[in-house]
């Protein structure tokens, strides 16, 4: 079997696609999931299920372990504006666990973070959105 990747997000429709490729390519999976999370999308793929929450940077740490390689898929979308506190902290401080555990970790070939367009904000046709534009989706 090929080097180790940890994949976040690995139970969403994108991060479960790149398990399949990966695994394809003859990748050795480790997915970070939470106690919560559906599996359904990743059934018959041989993937090493790692309990934890990328909002428990331990659980990213201890994941990590054995690992070559880091793709960071882990997100929650949505467009309703109630849901910003919970966006917050899995998108932003999601994100800084995964790369702080990353870092800690030390051993890494490659890190992978994979994000959305909808995490900009949106202007109009004329003057197309791009990585400064802070989210506007609420107003």
């Amino acid at each position: 079997m090929g080097a180790k990747v940890l994949v976040t997000g690995a139970t969403g429709l994108l991060g479960a696609n790149l398990v399949r490729v990966l695994v394809d390519r003859g990748y050795h999976i480790r997915a970070l999931v939470r106690k919560s999370s559906n599996l359904k999308a990743l059934e018959g793929i041989e993937v090493e299920f790692c309990p934890g929450d990328i909002t428990d940077r331990g659980s990213v740490e201890k994941a990590l372990r054995g690992c070559t390689f880091a793709v960071h898929c882990a997100a929650l979308v949505s467009m309703w504006h109630g849901h910003l506190e919970a966006m917050e902290r899995v998108n932003v401080e999601g994100t800084r666990n995964f790369l702080e555990a990353c870092k800690a970790y030390g051993s890494l070939e490659r890190i992978v973070h994979v994000s959305t367009v909808d995490a900009i904000g949106m202007r109009s046709r004329e003057d197309p959105a791009d990585e400064s534009v802070p989210w506007n989706y609420s107003q």
